[in-house]
């Protein structure tokens, strides 16, 4: 980007010296590379004799007024003026589609935006002049693309690819400093209702994750982090397999409903047993043997001892205290909760089954695989016949059987059943 940059912005920081500044990119990014906004920047420097820093800092707190400073000889405006020209001259041409579209994405990150958001059926609950205004983009394919269109010819967006467009953020700048509080407002509502509505529903779901991974950003920038568009775009980043990520935010999304609904709120309390599986899976066994420790005895409190969400709870501190490398609490703690699972759940339900097969891991790992070998060799037939030959879970456990009769110490047995197992899997 530096080559294309104006001449004057260049000579002005370090002239005759043949080298940059050593942060001199830092000013191309909160401007995008708008060749104006770096004339008008050069400009302000030579008024002002200011340095870069101080430019920089001024930019990002005074950024409507430093906008509308700095006048470039070779151009009649400024920034702000420029974009605020530009952007009246389209509501008056077209005052509702475009307009619309420009400020729903005046809203959302400078990112690519997918045009069928703005198209979407509209949420309840929105301003009726929000409504009114989006009315008309329900029209169809159509009527979206000649929103498009219209912003296109005043240079507010650019096509890019996958039926997306791309804003440039002093576009975006200059369209939130020039709308009204009330009317900010109104439009930040409205994109964050489309934008929620555009999530899908099954997050999980293989086919969704390009949809869900375009849509984060925006999230991120309208949404509440208490929303439950972003519980469902933590679970698309947990499942599939980015649990750092997914970590970040099931910590922002928890912090946001302990502190709108309360720590014991039940679906702060969901919220709270999904942080604490994330934590381990990302790789910390520890802290959520932890956070799982602390929300137990809230989940007593709130569902009950034999609640099943308090249940599967007590099974994830299992895990994840034996995963710590406590494998003796472990196994204790799944002895102990397997009655009340048969109890409550059944004995033949997935996680009372769950619940055998976790305990007769723990007890090999806590020093005693005969036990692990003859409790997994229970488990076999009730597995299998429940779920079939041919689920995880059944592989899972006819996989752990060879390993726990080895660690027996009965070598030729656990090499017919590795041979067994084999000929199951063909």
């Amino acid at each position: 980007m530096r080559g294309s940059w104006p001449l004057k912005i260049r000579q002005c920081w370090l002239p005759n010296s043949g080298r940059w500044p050593r942060n001199s990119a830092s000013v191309g990014r909160p401007m995008g590379g708008l060749a104006l906004a770096l004339e008008q920047a050069a400009a302000y420097f030579q008024a002002t004799n200011s340095t870069l820093t101080e430019y920089l800092g001024l930019f990002r707190e005074r950024r409507s007024d430093v906008l509308n400073r700095g006048e470039v000889a070779s151009h009649p405006g400024t920034v702000a003026v420029t974009l605020g020209l530009a952007l009246s001259r389209l509501e008056r041409d077209t005052p509702s589609l475009p307009g619309t579209c420009g400020s729903l994405r005046a809203w959302r990150r400078a990112d690519r935006a997918r045009r069928a958001a703005c198209g979407r059926d509209i949420p309840a609950g929105l301003d009726d002049d929000v409504t009114a205004v989006l009315s008309p983009l329900q029209g169809g394919q159509l009527a979206r693309r000649d929103a498009i269109v219209a912003l296109r010819r005043y240079s507010l967006v650019t096509p890019a690819r996958d039926e997306t467009v791309l804003v440039h953020r002093l576009v975006q700048a200059v369209t939130l400093d020039q709308a009204g509080a009330e009317q900010a407002r109104a439009w930040r509502k409205a994109a964050a209702a489309l934008i929620e509505a555009a999530i899908p529903r099954s997050p999980d779901v293989p086919e969704t994750w390009l949809t869900c991974a375009a849509l984060l950003p925006h999230a991120q920038a309208v949404l509440a982090y208490d929303s439950r568009g972003m519980s469902r775009l933590a679970d698309f980043l947990s499942s599939s397999g980015s649990y750092t990520a997914a970590l970040g935010l099931w910590q922002k999304i928890t912090a946001a409903r302990e502190r709108v609904f309360g720590p014991e709120h039940p679906d702060t309390l969901t919220t709270r047993s999904s942080l604490a599986r994330w934590t381990g899976e990302a790789g910390y066994p520890a802290a959520a043997r932890d956070l799982l420790s602390e929300l137990l005895p809230a989940e007593e409190r709130v569902l009950g001892a034999e609640h099943p969400e308090t249940l599967t709870t007590i099974s994830s501190l299992a895990r994840w205290t034996g995963q710590a490398g406590d494998r003796t609490t472990a196994r204790d703690m799944y002895s102990a909760l397997l009655p009340d699972m048969e109890r409550v759940l059944g004995t033949y339900y997935l996680e009372t089954l769950a619940t055998r097969h976790n305990l007769a891991q723990q007890t090999g790992g806590a020093g005693e695989p005969t036990a692990a070998r003859d409790m997994l060799t229970r488990l076999l037939p009730d597995v299998t016949r429940v779920l079939g030959a041919e689920h995880p879970n059944s592989l899972t456990t006819r996989a752990s059987l060879p390993h726990w009769t080895g660690e027996a110490g009965e070598p030729c047995r656990c090499r017919l059943f590795i041979h067994a197992g084999q000929e199951a899997c063909r």
